[in-house]
C-alpha cells in the first residue's frame, strides 16, 4: 500500500480515517506510483466500508528529524 500514516479521527458521533501518503516530488508522474494510489483508493472504498479521506503529499527533498 502507499499509505504511510492512517489516523482514526472522531467527529461528533462518528469516526472516520484519514490516510496520508508521502512521496518524493520526482516520483509523482511514475506510472507505478499512480497505479498504487488508485489501487489503494479502490481498496479503501470497497473493503474498509468506512469513510477514508486520502491525502497525498509530495516532498521536494527528503528531510530527517
Amino acid at each position: 500500500m502507499a499509505t504511510d500514516l492512517l489516523l482514526t479521527v472522531g467527529k461528533g458521533q462518528g469516526m472516520f480515517e484519514v490516510a496520508h501518503a508521502f512521496k518524493m516530488k520526482d516520483k509523482l508522474l511514475e506510472e507505478l506510483v499512480l497505479e498504487k494510489f488508485e489501487i489503494e483508493r479502490e481498496y479503501y472504498k470497497r473493503y474498509m466500508r468506512k469513510n477514508v479521506l486520502p491525502y497525498y503529499y509530495f516532498l521536494k527533498e527528503a528531510r530527517t528529524c
